[in-house]
């Protein structure tokens, strides 16, 4: 599953300069060793339940282009190097991804 940064951690910017050159720029984040977490499941709604709530929210059902399910990054408040993953649901609209949650105005 693609794991989502609204921060920029761990990205990669690409942008070609010519026909035979372009740039990478690397965040100096990125994901390494894997720490277990202290929840072993997490469960997340379905997609018939997912497009109820954006519809309540007032989200048209034809601009949605694509929905995803994949990881939030966060940073761990306890840990500075330590950052947490949690599966949720990502809805692009405008070829934005953003999270559901601040689509239905709980983020």
């Amino acid at each position: 599953m693609p794991v989502f940064d609204q921060s920029n951690f761990g990205a990669i910017q690409m942008r070609v300069l010519d026909q035979s050159s372009y740039r990478m720029r690397f965040s100096l984040d990125s994901l390494q060793v894997p720490i277990p977490p202290v929840q072993s499941s997490a469960t997340v709604m379905s997609t018939k339940d997912l497009l109820q709530h954006l519809k309540s929210a007032g989200v048209r059902q034809n601009k949605i282009q694509d929905i995803e399910l994949g990881y939030e990054w966060s940073r761990d408040k306890t840990l500075s190097k330590v950052v947490n993953l949690s599966p949720t649901w990502y809805v692009k609209i405008g070829n934005q991804w953003e999270n559901y949650r601040k689509l239905i105005g709980q983020e």
